[in-house]
Protein backbone atom coordinates (compact mmCIF):
# COMPACT_ATOMS: atom_id res chain seq x y z
CA UNK A 1 0.00 0.00 0.00
CA UNK A 2 1.58 3.05 -1.43
CA UNK A 3 2.21 5.69 1.63
CA UNK A 4 0.16 9.09 1.72
CA UNK A 5 2.94 11.50 3.50
CA UNK A 6 1.58 14.75 2.16
CA UNK A 7 -1.78 14.55 3.96
CA UNK A 8 -0.51 14.91 7.93
CA UNK A 9 -0.47 18.51 9.10
CA UNK A 10 2.61 19.51 11.55
CA UNK A 11 1.01 21.88 13.10
CA UNK A 12 0.16 20.15 16.26
CA UNK A 13 3.51 18.56 16.44
CA UNK A 14 4.95 18.82 20.31
CA UNK A 15 8.31 16.94 20.07
CA UNK A 16 9.20 17.34 24.20
CA UNK A 17 5.74 16.42 25.43
CA UNK A 18 7.42 13.76 27.05
CA UNK A 19 3.48 12.24 27.38
CA UNK A 20 3.80 8.27 27.84
CA UNK A 21 0.11 6.79 27.67
CA UNK A 22 -1.38 3.51 26.37
CA UNK A 23 -4.11 3.91 23.79
CA UNK A 24 -7.13 4.08 26.39
CA UNK A 25 -6.13 6.73 28.31
CA UNK A 26 -5.73 9.40 25.61
CA UNK A 27 -8.94 10.40 23.72
CA UNK A 28 -10.23 13.74 22.26
CA UNK A 29 -12.54 16.27 24.16
CA UNK A 30 -15.00 19.19 23.47
CA UNK A 31 -14.33 20.54 26.93
CA UNK A 32 -16.76 23.70 26.36
CA UNK A 33 -18.62 22.77 23.91
CA UNK A 34 -17.46 24.76 21.38
CA UNK A 35 -16.25 22.70 18.94
CA UNK A 36 -12.44 22.89 19.82
CA UNK A 37 -11.60 19.78 20.74
CA UNK A 38 -8.78 19.47 22.95
CA UNK A 39 -6.39 16.09 23.51
CA UNK A 40 -6.44 14.46 27.05
CA UNK A 41 -4.04 12.34 28.17
CA UNK A 42 -3.19 10.44 31.11
CA UNK A 43 -0.04 9.29 31.85
CA UNK A 44 2.05 6.44 33.76
CA UNK A 45 3.46 9.28 35.58
CA UNK A 46 0.10 9.64 37.29
CA UNK A 47 -0.37 13.40 35.39
CA UNK A 48 -3.71 14.07 33.89
CA UNK A 49 -2.64 16.96 31.20
CA UNK A 50 -5.24 18.99 28.34
CA UNK A 51 -3.67 20.17 25.18
CA UNK A 52 -4.96 22.09 22.70
CA UNK A 53 -2.20 22.79 20.14
CA UNK A 54 1.15 22.49 21.55
CA UNK A 55 0.50 24.27 24.39
CA UNK A 56 -0.56 22.49 28.29
CA UNK A 57 -3.65 24.14 29.37
CA UNK A 58 -4.55 22.24 32.60
CA UNK A 59 -2.45 19.39 34.06
CA UNK A 60 -4.04 17.55 37.16
CA UNK A 61 -2.33 15.50 39.44
CA UNK A 62 -4.11 12.00 39.86
CA UNK A 63 -3.98 9.67 42.86
CA UNK A 64 -3.04 6.46 40.84
CA UNK A 65 -1.95 4.96 38.09
CA UNK A 66 -4.77 5.35 35.16
CA UNK A 67 -5.96 2.87 33.00
CA UNK A 68 -8.48 4.93 31.22
CA UNK A 69 -9.46 8.25 30.35
CA UNK A 70 -12.86 9.60 28.73
CA UNK A 71 -15.56 11.91 27.35
CA UNK A 72 -19.26 11.30 28.52
CA UNK A 73 -21.97 13.56 28.50
CA UNK A 74 -24.27 13.27 31.37
CA UNK A 75 -26.52 16.67 31.09
CA UNK A 76 -28.87 18.14 28.50
CA UNK A 77 -27.90 21.17 28.27
CA UNK A 78 -27.13 23.58 25.46
CA UNK A 79 -24.22 23.87 24.48
CA UNK A 80 -24.13 20.75 25.57
CA UNK A 81 -20.75 19.66 28.09
CA UNK A 82 -18.97 16.53 28.69
CA UNK A 83 -17.61 15.92 31.96
CA UNK A 84 -14.36 13.71 31.31
CA UNK A 85 -13.88 10.71 33.34
CA UNK A 86 -10.27 9.04 34.32
CA UNK A 87 -10.05 5.54 36.12
CA UNK A 88 -7.47 5.45 38.84
CA UNK A 89 -7.26 2.65 40.94
CA UNK A 90 -10.78 1.11 42.13
CA UNK A 91 -12.04 4.91 41.43
CA UNK A 92 -13.65 6.87 38.48
CA UNK A 93 -12.73 10.65 39.14
CA UNK A 94 -15.05 13.02 36.95
CA UNK A 95 -14.23 16.50 35.86
CA UNK A 96 -16.23 19.68 33.93
CA UNK A 97 -14.70 22.68 32.34
CA UNK A 98 -16.09 25.41 34.27
CA UNK A 99 -15.37 28.91 33.15
CA UNK A 100 -12.17 27.12 31.35
CA UNK A 101 -11.25 25.22 34.56
CA UNK A 102 -11.22 21.89 35.13
CA UNK A 103 -13.08 21.37 38.10
CA UNK A 104 -13.80 17.92 40.09
CA UNK A 105 -17.62 17.00 39.67
CA UNK A 106 -17.83 13.55 41.09
CA UNK A 107 -15.95 10.37 41.94
CA UNK A 108 -17.51 6.70 42.03
CA UNK A 109 -15.69 4.06 43.81
CA UNK A 110 -16.68 0.34 42.12
CA UNK A 111 -17.97 -1.92 45.23
CA UNK A 112 -15.48 -3.79 47.30
CA UNK A 113 -15.62 -8.05 46.26
CA UNK A 114 -15.87 -9.88 49.35
CA UNK A 115 -13.61 -12.67 50.35
CA UNK A 116 -15.36 -15.74 50.85
CA UNK A 117 -12.74 -19.01 50.84
CA UNK A 118 -9.78 -19.05 53.27
CA UNK A 119 -8.11 -17.96 55.96
CA UNK A 120 -9.17 -14.11 54.56
CA UNK A 121 -12.79 -15.02 54.35
CA UNK A 122 -15.36 -11.94 54.98
CA UNK A 123 -12.84 -9.57 53.96
CA UNK A 124 -13.41 -7.14 51.38
CA UNK A 125 -10.63 -5.99 48.89
CA UNK A 126 -10.97 -3.30 46.28
CA UNK A 127 -12.15 -4.32 42.46
CA UNK A 128 -9.64 -2.87 39.65
CA UNK A 129 -10.83 -1.78 37.09
CA UNK A 130 -9.08 -2.95 33.18
CA UNK A 131 -11.35 -1.64 30.83
CA UNK A 132 -14.41 0.92 30.46
CA UNK A 133 -16.65 2.02 27.19
CA UNK A 134 -19.60 4.03 27.25
CA UNK A 135 -22.95 3.40 26.33
CA UNK A 136 -25.65 5.47 24.85
CA UNK A 137 -29.16 5.86 26.80
CA UNK A 138 -31.89 6.40 24.34
CA UNK A 139 -30.17 7.55 20.88
CA UNK A 140 -26.78 7.34 19.33
CA UNK A 141 -26.36 10.97 19.14
CA UNK A 142 -22.64 12.04 19.85
CA UNK A 143 -23.87 14.78 22.42
CA UNK A 144 -26.75 12.33 24.45
CA UNK A 145 -26.40 11.18 28.10
CA UNK A 146 -24.14 7.66 27.88
CA UNK A 147 -23.97 5.13 30.62
CA UNK A 148 -20.49 4.13 31.62
CA UNK A 149 -19.94 0.57 31.50
CA UNK A 150 -16.43 -1.01 33.24
CA UNK A 151 -15.16 -4.18 33.17
CA UNK A 152 -12.55 -5.51 36.40
CA UNK A 153 -9.52 -7.77 37.71
CA UNK A 154 -12.75 -9.75 39.57
CA UNK A 155 -14.42 -10.52 36.13
CA UNK A 156 -16.89 -8.58 36.49
CA UNK A 157 -19.06 -5.81 34.32
CA UNK A 158 -20.99 -2.82 35.67
CA UNK A 159 -23.14 -1.07 34.02
CA UNK A 160 -23.39 2.84 35.57
CA UNK A 161 -26.07 5.31 35.39
CA UNK A 162 -25.44 9.15 33.89
CA UNK A 163 -23.77 11.06 36.25
CA UNK A 164 -22.74 7.64 38.14
CA UNK A 165 -25.79 7.87 40.69
CA UNK A 166 -25.88 3.95 40.92
CA UNK A 167 -24.89 0.62 39.17
CA UNK A 168 -27.65 -0.81 36.95
CA UNK A 169 -26.71 -4.31 35.67
CA UNK A 170 -23.89 -6.37 36.97
CA UNK A 171 -22.05 -9.20 35.03
CA UNK A 172 -20.35 -12.06 36.17
CA UNK A 173 -17.93 -12.79 33.47
CA UNK A 174 -15.83 -16.11 32.66
CA UNK A 175 -12.55 -14.11 31.99
CA UNK A 176 -10.95 -11.19 32.79
CA UNK A 177 -12.14 -8.09 30.47
CA UNK A 178 -8.99 -6.43 28.48
CA UNK A 179 -11.47 -4.33 26.13
CA UNK A 180 -15.10 -3.52 25.98
CA UNK A 181 -17.58 -2.15 22.56
CA UNK A 182 -20.67 -1.19 22.79
CA UNK A 183 -23.34 -0.44 20.11
CA UNK A 184 -27.30 0.67 20.11
CA UNK A 185 -29.09 2.24 23.25
CA UNK A 186 -29.49 0.41 26.60
CA UNK A 187 -33.29 1.89 26.63
CA UNK A 188 -33.91 -0.02 23.62
CA UNK A 189 -31.91 -2.55 22.25
CA UNK A 190 -27.59 -2.77 23.14
CA UNK A 191 -24.59 -5.14 22.09
CA UNK A 192 -21.88 -5.00 23.90
CA UNK A 193 -18.69 -7.34 22.64
CA UNK A 194 -16.22 -8.12 25.18
CA UNK A 195 -12.41 -9.06 25.44
CA UNK A 196 -10.96 -11.59 27.47
CA UNK A 197 -7.17 -12.20 28.54
CA UNK A 198 -7.45 -15.48 26.78
CA UNK A 199 -7.99 -14.81 23.53
CA UNK A 200 -11.28 -15.16 23.80
CA UNK A 201 -14.45 -12.65 22.97
CA UNK A 202 -17.67 -12.99 25.11
CA UNK A 203 -21.54 -11.04 23.98
CA UNK A 204 -24.19 -9.30 25.78
CA UNK A 205 -27.22 -8.67 24.12
CA UNK A 206 -29.99 -7.04 25.88
CA UNK A 207 -28.75 -8.25 29.33
CA UNK A 208 -28.14 -11.75 28.50
CA UNK A 209 -23.82 -12.76 28.34
CA UNK A 210 -22.85 -15.52 26.06
CA UNK A 211 -19.74 -16.12 27.59
CA UNK A 212 -17.73 -17.48 24.39
CA UNK A 213 -18.77 -16.39 21.11
CA UNK A 214 -15.23 -16.08 19.50
CA UNK A 215 -11.94 -17.80 20.24
CA UNK A 216 -9.00 -16.49 18.47
CA UNK A 217 -6.35 -18.47 20.30
CA UNK A 218 -4.18 -15.83 20.34
CA UNK A 219 -3.29 -12.20 21.86
CA UNK A 220 -6.27 -9.33 20.88
CA UNK A 221 -5.01 -5.91 19.75
CA UNK A 222 -8.24 -4.17 19.32
CA UNK A 223 -12.43 -4.83 19.12
CA UNK A 224 -14.92 -2.83 17.81
CA UNK A 225 -18.60 -3.46 16.90
CA UNK A 226 -20.71 -2.02 14.19
CA UNK A 227 -24.02 -2.90 12.21
CA UNK A 228 -23.83 -5.88 14.01
CA UNK A 229 -20.87 -7.03 13.06
CA UNK A 230 -17.53 -7.47 15.65
CA UNK A 231 -14.46 -6.55 13.99
CA UNK A 232 -11.15 -7.70 16.02
CA UNK A 233 -7.18 -7.25 15.43
CA UNK A 234 -5.34 -9.77 16.49
CA UNK A 235 -1.31 -9.76 17.60
CA UNK A 236 -0.71 -12.15 14.69
CA UNK A 237 -1.19 -9.50 12.04
CA UNK A 238 -5.00 -10.75 11.37
CA UNK A 239 -8.04 -8.81 10.85
CA UNK A 240 -11.23 -10.14 10.94
CA UNK A 241 -15.11 -9.49 10.76
CA UNK A 242 -17.60 -12.05 12.76
CA UNK A 243 -21.49 -11.98 13.29
CA UNK A 244 -23.02 -11.48 16.72
CA UNK A 245 -22.83 -15.76 17.26
CA UNK A 246 -19.35 -16.05 16.42
CA UNK A 247 -19.85 -17.22 12.22
CA UNK A 248 -15.99 -15.58 10.36
CA UNK A 249 -17.14 -13.51 7.55
CA UNK A 250 -13.51 -12.34 6.50
CA UNK A 251 -9.89 -12.58 7.76
CA UNK A 252 -7.44 -10.58 6.28
CA UNK A 253 -3.66 -10.10 6.71
CA UNK A 254 -2.36 -7.23 7.56
CA UNK A 255 1.09 -5.84 6.50
CA UNK A 256 2.38 -5.16 9.80
CA UNK A 257 1.12 -5.56 13.41
CA UNK A 258 -1.70 -3.32 14.85
CA UNK A 259 -1.53 -1.28 17.61
CA UNK A 260 -3.81 0.88 18.13
CA UNK A 261 -7.64 0.16 16.91
CA UNK A 262 -10.71 2.85 16.68
CA UNK A 263 -14.29 2.38 15.64
CA UNK A 264 -15.07 6.09 13.80
CA UNK A 265 -18.68 7.35 12.92
CA UNK A 266 -18.90 11.12 11.79
CA UNK A 267 -22.63 11.95 11.26
CA UNK A 268 -22.80 15.90 11.53
CA UNK A 269 -21.12 16.76 7.91
CA UNK A 270 -21.67 13.37 6.43
CA UNK A 271 -22.21 9.81 7.10
CA UNK A 272 -18.97 7.18 7.51
CA UNK A 273 -19.02 4.73 9.65
CA UNK A 274 -15.47 2.35 9.62
CA UNK A 275 -12.70 1.09 11.85
CA UNK A 276 -9.61 2.82 11.58
CA UNK A 277 -6.44 0.60 12.57
CA UNK A 278 -2.45 2.48 12.88
CA UNK A 279 0.27 -0.55 12.32
CA UNK A 280 3.64 -0.24 13.61
CA UNK A 281 5.00 0.41 10.22
CA UNK A 282 3.72 4.02 10.59
CA UNK A 283 0.33 3.38 7.84
CA UNK A 284 -3.21 4.20 9.26
CA UNK A 285 -5.70 2.21 7.76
Amino acid sequence: MARTKDIWLSAFTDPLACATAFTPNICMADLNGDGDYALLIADEKKNFRIWRGTSVKAQLQLVGVPSAAFQVYVENETPPQPWVGVLCDNAVFFYKSIGGVMKPRARFELPDLEVKEGSDAGKKIKQIPTCMTTLHVLTQTETEPSHIVIGTESKELFILSPGVAKVLSVFTLPQVPTMIACEGEFSVEYRIAISFRNGSIGVIRDQKLVPSVITTGTGIVGVGILNKRIYVARTDKLYECYNLKGKCFFSLQLPAHCIAFEVMQMSQTRQFKGIILALDNGDVI
